[in-house]
């Protein structure tokens, strides 16, 4: 009973309560209703005096056309454009001032309540759109768009009528709107949608103050928008069809991309500057330049009329190396002719130190295997005492070199034929540490194997009589192919390694053809030591680990577009409709890359074990060409990575104007560019043939087909030497270059440049015309139309932000009213485990006498009482 009594106490109380809550709407409806009644006469009072206005304008009018009729010579005549504008002038400022009264705005909304012929009103919390209909216009359709509008979540919302009643989805919009035109259309959350989810996001962190950082809301539901657009456009791209967008998701796009601009140009910034904190590319130079002059631009021979470049002969190999590269290595004095101090002893241009000893390494061929003798040059004969003969104006014949044309047999004395390191006796690329590697000459590609000797970088004499050695024994002779001289410098003002590499190539011609390559490398990239100095942290480690984060933040992206385009089209393969798809895997292939160039080169083991000090390899030459490859090759890589970059960058022109007209005209002819280069790639090979074939065999700039490319190139600039074309034909010379530079240079330029000039025609009239499309005047309903317009939209953001500003107060309430229930429910839960056992202690002893004595006295069944647990 008394359970009972509780519950209608309760019962009452909740009567009396919702008494109230009722007594409290009603009077709050009243008051609407009154205000609604004030603002109906205060707009009744606003139309009269807008007739007023314009029944004097129509006065003025008229006795502006009669005063023109009467007096036609006097002043200046009004015209009917100048009249018109006049009106609508007085009227939209007459508009502005009672668009600036909340009263009147809301007046014209609610007389506007009913839907149109041709348009339909939905209504949401307080706010109003319009939308116009069309044909084939269901609802569904209606509820995708007022769900996009404000920014809802479809399958959250539906619509109803003024009897909350739901619109059926399939029904088309304008047939219902005829049948019931006194009927509304509303906006509606879910009872599920509303209910609030315990997130970080939206209650904030623990201890953390209200925030009202507007701009950040604002910014996340851009980005939704801006989602939400690119949705449409995939959906669209997969159907085939033109996907229509509204100014404000062009306008999120935008915004979006504008992110999207300041994030890439922090990601070009941080890599470029990653890239130099790990090379400096102007101390690089002039330590080469440094290594060039004391060795390559130095002047030997009988008249000093010759540098290393003019070698030509194997004579001239061995002054050079008995002159600049001696005097370069052990210099006699210094500049005031005091001896060297042997502390200074086998450095290069004072702060160049030798690592390690010099090597010359040797390649050779053997006869008579990449080539055979003419039988022309055979001769069978009697001899005047008539014996037979057989003999050959020519003995062997030597081929290029090549793997199949190598000769790994000793030559020279004996004694230096069976000893390895003499220079005569042969070694595999295995034993020179030169496995897998090679070095391009103009004639030919060369291994790591060869015959080797190394040469004493500190002791003059016993490098003089290694090359008189070599001299004496023929060590050049007709089955050389090429002779390498090697040697490793350190610089330690740059704490740069310099690997310079000789090449001088014997021809099949007899001639002899000399490079010269220099390559700097660092060591210690990243070191442990380096992590105490501030300025190693800022222009090394911080760039690299932002570059990092960086790249991983772009794979992450890509891969979260390449799910929403299997969510939205349900196939992978629409991924690729978009072009700059193409671009950002280029861009992933060569970070990675670089990445594991990087890291390859840093866990080395090649870095790892190396130590400039001689007598760790035991007195022999450091082989460093692998290391130099591997770091050469991490910034070749780095390079091509920020061309790549640069071309992307193009993805961001739509944001400027004038920058968005070069891009749009290069999309516009990029399928004529691709027919036209197809025609220049023809007509260019075929002057790069005739070139090649008519002046190869003498004009240096002719004898290959790059450099006959790279020669006809250079006539395009307007940079070549004709007299080394008319050396060879003076007939040829002129026809080849007169039909040259009339096809490449008038005809196939132009049409070149007409193409781009089509696209931009094309592009500029669209633009054009686009711009004369959006400033066509309005009339004087559309300008009202718009002014209402931007207020509904200035409403609608104030609105939603304060709906989330509530909704977040209201989430942070009753998460705190949770935490202190559950605070309350700790405090008391040792005494409800308490009494819950006692309480259970009490229900066994009751049951054990019951067991004993399980009836009364007068024979009637005991009756068993359940203790009810009590909170307390």
């Amino acid at each position: 009973m008394n359970a009972i009594r509780r519950e209608t106490k309760e019962v009452e109380r909740s009567l009396k309560d919702a008494d109230a809550q009722y007594a409290d709407v009603s009077e709050e409806l009243r008051k609407i209703t009154q205000e609604r009644l004030n603002t109906e006469e205060e707009l009744m009072a606003s139309n009269v005096r807008l007739k007023q206005l314009l029944g004097e304008l129509q006065a003025q009018k008229e006795q502006a056309v009669l005063h023109q009729s009467d007096v036609p010579q006097q002043g200046s005549r009004m015209t009917m454009g100048e009249l018109t504008r006049k009106v609508e002038t007085v009227l939209m400022n007459v508009l502005d001032e009672r668009f600036r009264d909340e009263a009147f705005t809301s007046a014209i909304t609610e007389q506007s309540s009913l839907s149109s012929a041709n348009k339909v009103r939905v209504e949401f919390e307080n706010d109003e759109v319009f939308w116009a209909l069309q044909d084939n216009y269901s609802f569904e359709m209606l509820l995708q768009d007022a769900a996009r509008y404000w920014d809802v979540a479809s399958q959250d919302v539906i619509l109803v009528d003024e009897r909350g009643a739901i619109w059926p989805n399939d029904a088309y919009v304008q047939l219902e709107i005829q049948r019931n035109p006194t009927h509304k259309i509303a906006l509606k959350i879910k009872p599920v949608a509303v209910a609030v989810e315990e997130d970080i996001e939206l209650y904030g962190r623990e201890g953390e103050e209200e925030s009202d950082d507007d701009d950040e809301d604002m910014d996340q539901s851009v980005l939704a928008i801006a989602l939400a657009a690119e949705d449409e456009l995939l959906k669209a791209q997969a159907t085939g069809v033109t996907a229509s967008l509204n100014t404000k998701q062009k306008l999120a796009l935008r915004r979006k991309l504008k992110y999207e601009l300041y994030a890439f140009i922090a990601f070009v910034v941080f890599f470029v500057w990653s890239m130099y904190g790990r090379r400096t590319v102007r101390d690089a130079f002039r330590l080469q330049d440094a290594v060039a002059t004391a060795f390559t631009e130095e002047n030997f021979g009988d008249y000093n009329e010759k540098t290393y470049l003019d070698i030509a002969n194997a004579e001239e190999m061995f002054d050079w190396m008995g002159g600049p590269l001696q005097d370069g290595l052990f210099p006699d004095t210094l500049y005031n002719d005091q001896p060297i101090p042997s502390s200074r002893q086998g450095y290069v241009m004072t702060y160049n130190r030798i690592v390690g000893k010099i090597r010359l390494r040797q390649l050779r061929v053997a006869p008579d295997l990449a080539c055979t003798l003419s039988d022309a040059i055979e001769q069978y004969d009697t001899t005047s005492d008539g014996s037979r003969r057989h003999r050959q104006f020519v003995d062997h014949c030597y081929g290029a070199y090549s793997m199949k044309t190598l000769s790994n047999a000793s030559f020279g004395p004996a004694h230096l034929a069976n000893t390895a390191g003499t220079g005569f006796k042969f070694s595999t690329a295995e034993e020179n540490d030169l496995a897998g590697l090679s070095i391009s000459g103009k004639v030919a590609t060369y291994d790591g194997s060869g015959f080797v000797r190394d040469l004493d970088a500190v002791n003059r004499s016993a490098y003089i009589e290694a090359l008189e050695l070599l001299k004496d024994n023929l060590w050049v002779d007709e089955l050389t192919r090429a002779v390498i001289v090697s040697l490793n410098l350190y610089n330690g003002n740059y704490n740069y390694y310099c690997i310079s590499q000789f090449l001088l190539e014997f021809s099949q011609g007899g001639t002899l053809i000399p490079t010269a390559n220099n390559r700097i490398l660092r060591i210690d990239l990243y070191e442990m030591d380096s992590l105490n100095n501030v300025g190693k942290i800022l222009t090394l480690y911080v760039p690299e680990i932002l570059t990092a984060l960086g790249t991983l933040a772009y794979l992450l992206q890509f891969f979260f577009r390449v799910y929403r385009v299997k969510k939205v089209t349900r196939y992978f393969r629409n991924v690729f409709r978009d072009r700059w798809v193409f671009v950002d895997l280029v861009l992933f292939t060569a970070l990675i890359t670089t990445y594991v160039l990087r890291w390859s080169y840093y866990f080395s083991r090649n870095r790892t074990d190396f130590s400039p000090f001689n007598e760790i390899k035991g007195g022999r030459y450091f082989e460093m060409t692998k290391l130099a490859e591997e770091y050469s090759t991490a910034f070749i890589i780095d390079a091509f990575t920020v061309l790549v970059l640069v071309i992307k960058s193009l993805k961001f022109f739509q944001l400027q104007k004038d920058l968005m007209l070069l891009q749009k005209t290069l999309g516009q002819a990029i399928q004529d560019l691709a027919v036209f280069l197809v025609m220049l790639t023809v007509l260019f090979g075929g002057f790069v043939i005739m070139g090649n074939n008519i002046f190869g065999m003498q004009a240096p700039g002719f004898k290959s087909i790059l450099d006959t490319l790279g020669t006809l190139f250079l006539i395009l600039l307007g940079e070549f030497d004709f007299d080394e074309m008319q050396e060879v034909s003076p007939f040829w010379s002129l026809v080849f270059f007169v039909f040259f530079v009339i096809f490449m240079f008038f005809i196939v330029l132009n049409i070149f440049l007409a193409i781009l000039n089509d696209a931009y025609t094309v592009v500029r009239a669209n633009t054009v015309w686009d711009e004369l499309e959006r400033r066509k005047p309005l009339s004087l309903q559309e300008k009202f139309e718009v002014r209402k317009a931007e207020w509904r939209e200035r409403k609608n953001i104030n609105r939603m932000k304060k709906v989330k500003k509530e909704k977040i107060k209201s989430a942070r309430k009753a998460k705190k009213e949770i935490e202190s229930r559950g605070a309350t429910r700790e405090l008391f839960d040792p005494i409800r485990r308490k009494n819950r056992r006692k309480a259970s202690q009490d229900s066994k002893a009751g049951d054990a006498d019951g067991a004993t004595s399980s009836t009364r006295a007068d024979g009637q069944p005991q009756r068993k009482t359940h203790v009810k647990d009590h909170p307390f």
